[in-house]
């Protein structure tokens, strides 16, 4: 969505494409943390069983978890807080690389690619029944995959201008 919203504006109101998507990039593991929120609270993305010293129990008979995997009071792995970890760090990093003035195609591949390591290895620990599985692994980790290639062509693009949120004043 932001990808077409981003070059959607690009053509109707002449703004630079890399800032657009760097900018959705320094939002997105933030925003993506919160949504977990809500994942947790539901029994979404779930993981599977794990021991008791890790592993969160899920009891709402409305739950996902329980309507859907049948996995009521059994401790499983929060991939919900993993994700969460790791978008967090995620974020950390990104505005690391903004406050060093990285150009903006640098951000959005970086983006990509923790994005992509982080839901591959979140993915291992999955235990939704309906997830589906591709050449011995789940869809979402071949989907991550293609996000850190996506990642890693983003990072090569030259010239792509460093992203700054600071007004233009001559504009006004």
């Amino acid at each position: 969505g932001a990808i077409i919203a981003s070059t959607l504006a690009f053509f109707i109101f002449s703004i630079n494409i890399y800032t657009l998507l760097a900018s959705f990039a320094m939002a997105g593991p933030w925003v993506q943390s919160i949504g977990r929120l809500r994942c947790l609270v539901q029994g979404c993305c779930h993981g599977r069983p794990s021991n008791e010293n890790i592993g969160i129990r899920f009891t709402s008979p409305y739950s996902r978890v329980n309507k859907i995997s049948g996995l009521a009071g059994v401790p499983l792995h929060p991939t919900q807080l993993y994700s969460m970890g790791t978008n967090i760090i995620s974020g950390l990093v990104l505005i690391r690389l903004y406050s060093l003035g990285m150009p903006s195609s640098f951000i959005i591949g970086m983006y990509f690619i923790m994005n992509g390591i982080g839901r591959f290895v979140e993915e291992s620990f999955r235990g939704e029944a309906q997830t589906p599985y591709w050449a011995g692994m789940r869809i979402y980790q071949w989907i991550a995959i293609v996000n850190i290639l996506f990642g890693a062509f983003f990072t090569a693009i030259p010239n792509s201008g460093v992203l700054s949120f600071q007004p233009n004043i001559e504009s006004l």
